[in-house]
Order: C-alpha cells, then structure tokens, then sequence
C-alpha cells in the first residue's frame, strides 16, 4: 500500500523563487505528458539565441521522500534559428515509495540568461498490484482489486490473461486506462470462471485480447491455489 502523500511546494513554485523574472519569448515543450522510466522523452525548443548552448537544470519531486532531487544533463546547442530537437531517456524513480514523481526542467540560454523556459511532466512506475495476491495464495471465489499504472505509450483497454503453469484457461476484458500516464484501479473475481484447480497460475494484463508474450507489452502476478481452496 502508498503510503499518504504529504503536501510539497510545487516545483513551478520552487523555480520561480530561484529564477529572476524574464521575458519569455523561449518555448519548449515536451511529446507527451508523462514517461515510464527508460521511456524515450522528445524535448522541443524553440525562441532561444541561435546556434548557442542551452543548460537544462531538472528537479524531480517525490511525495513519499517529501524531498526534491535536483540533476543536471547534457548541453543542448540550438540550431540557427534558435531551435532543437533533444531526445532523453526517463530516469528511475527516486524513492521506491512513490508510484510517481513530478520532473520540472528549466532551460537557460547561455548567450542571454534572462532568456529561459519551463517543461513540466510526470514520472510514473509500470507496475501491476493485486493487493489480495501480495502473499502469493489466490482465494478462487472471492474478489480482488487490480491496481496499475503507467500503461504510458500503452493507453487503452487492458485485458486480463490467466494461465495455470503454461496452459492459457481464459482472457477476459478488464476496462479502459485514464489520464496522461494510462492507469485503472478496478475490483474483479480474482478467477473469472468456477472450476479453479488447485496449483500455480499467472496473470499476465496487456492490452491485446490475446496474448502474444513474445511482442505483447505485458505484466504479470503469480499466484498459488492450495488444494483446500480449489473449486470443483
């Protein structure tokens, strides 16, 4: 279970009490709203001095740690019209807590200083939780909730797909992911069909209706069904 989350001050606020005033003429801005970590970001700028550096400065925010990380990355250099494409890979979370963190960079022209701008996007884990199966016993007839997050470049439905060993048994729609970093939280059987046999099963959730383990983008949960359990 997360842990509550603490109020922090916002990392716009933080920026603003550390840098002067300026005219923004700068833009950048960022392909998606929220990554994965090792995701691909795309950063893009334009309205800066041409064909000189730009310093990117990141602060990334955790709730859990109720702290702020600060880093730095490599050199931009714009192009002549004070333009760039630059492509990043997310980083790790920074606390294991945390099931997401909020990432602000700002980005200062060398050739003007007071010539700067702001990109702001979440950092979200991809992960599955099955609160019910945290011990790894599954209870055939009795539900369970299916907690996920960061379905990212996965946005869509989800389905659920239950093997016992490497016998696939039956795929069944879960529903639909939400918001920019494609998470669902829905209570479900935790078997959706009534002869569950004692022994080893899996869950794999992904958004395809069959499952392809190979090329599919997936995550999983085990589960064991002891005999006292088992349905008939």
């Amino acid at each position: 279970m997360l842990p509550a989350r603490r109020a922090l001050p916002t990392l716009a606020a933080l920026a603003a009490a550390a840098i002067p005033s300026a005219a923004h003429a700068a833009a950048v801005s960022t392909d998606r709203a929220c990554y994965s970590p090792g995701e691909v970001v795309t950063e893009t700028g334009s309205g800066f001095t041409p064909s000189t550096d730009v310093v990117e400065f990141v602060a990334l925010s955790s709730a859990a740690a109720s702290r702020i990380w600060n880093f730095s990355t490599p050199t931009i250099t714009t192009d002549d019209q004070g333009a760039f494409v630059r492509k990043l890979r997310a980083p790790a979370l920074q606390d294991p807590r945390d099931r997401d963190e909020g990432v602000f960079g700002t980005f200062t022209d060398q050739a003007n200083t007071s010539t700067f701008e702001t990109a702001q996007w979440t950092l979200s884990d991809w992960a599955l939780q099955i609160r019910e199966w945290a011990g790894h016993v599954a209870k055939p007839g009795r539900s369970m909730t299916i907690d996920t997050y960061g379905w990212t470049t996965e946005s869509g439905t989800l389905y659920a797909h239950y093997y016992r060993g490497s016998t696939h048994l039956k795929s069944v729609r879960i529903g639909a992911t939400a918001g920019a970093c494609g998470n669902l939280k829905k209570k479900v059987p935790q078997f959706p069909f009534k002869k569950v046999k004692a022994g080893e099963y899996t869950l794999y959730l992904s958004r395809t209706a069959s499952l392809d383990k190979a090329n599919d983008s997936w995550l999983r949960m085990k589960a064991r069904v002891p005999k006292s359990a088992a349905t008939a």
